[in-house]
């Protein structure tokens, strides 16, 4: 998948922000 794609699909963009709220990248150790 190209980043093009990602940026040109406001989907996959919101699916992406979606993922992000439910399954943050920081996780408290």
């Amino acid at each position: 998948m190209s980043t093009n794609f990602l940026q040109g699909d406001p989907m996959l963009h919101r699916l992406g922000r979606l993922a992000a709220a439910l399954a943050p990248p920081r996780v408290p150790a």
